[in-house]
């Protein structure tokens, strides 16, 4: 995508977003369920944008600089992974939970409509 600095436009009047900004509130509403911050977002946006696409030449920098890039974005995965793991559990606990009911209600007897609304 094309885009140019802050406030350019294009001849129809949209604003014009760097391929960066785009990605940006993706991230953040990909990132935020799983526990990291803006500033983890940052950071990831970053290293992100250091690293070669794929097939492309290392960085300038060197083989060790992309290997500190590979080994915190790793971390990114790791911890993302971990808070999955967490959220499944979790979401186990709540249908486990929320179905309990279920299987006791046969053996209620009947209730009048009056105290079924009740409890609504």
């Amino acid at each position: 995508m094309r885009g140019g600095g802050p406030g350019e436009r294009s001849p129809g009047g949209f604003r014009l977003r760097t391929g960066a900004e785009v990605r940006r509130p993706v991230l953040v509403r990909r990132m935020r369920p799983l526990g990291f911050c803006l500033e983890d977002v940052r950071r990831l946006l970053n290293v992100l944008g250091q690293l070669p696409d794929t097939g492309g030449p290392l960085p300038a920098t060197g083989e060790q600089a992309h290997e500190e890039l590979v080994t915190t974005l790793r971390k990114y995965w790791e911890r993302a992974d971990a808070r999955g793991e967490d959220l499944r559990g979790e979401l186990r606990a709540a249908e486990d939970f929320a179905g309990a009911p279920h299987g006791r209600l046969p053996r209620l007897p009947a209730a009048s409509a009056a105290s079924r609304k009740a409890v609504r």
